[in-house]
């Protein structure tokens, strides 16, 4: 039982950490959004899609 609440709380801290290290509507660290919701890695010509919400970004 000791060993299962201690992965259990590993998972939910990694899992903490996890959120707030790859969040891509943090603004510090360079994803760029549209009004469309997509969110984009890089500026123009050279993007990324990384979250399409939409048919044609």
């Amino acid at each position: 039982m000791r060993i299962l609440r201690i992965v259990f709380y590993t998972l939910l801290f990694t899992i903490a950490i996890a959120q707030q290290l790859f969040n891509p509507w943090n603004p510090n660290i360079h994803f760029k959004t549209d009004d469309k919701g997509n969110v984009w890695l890089g500026d123009d010509p050279f993007k990324f899609s990384i979250i399409s919400k939409s048919s044609y970004p």
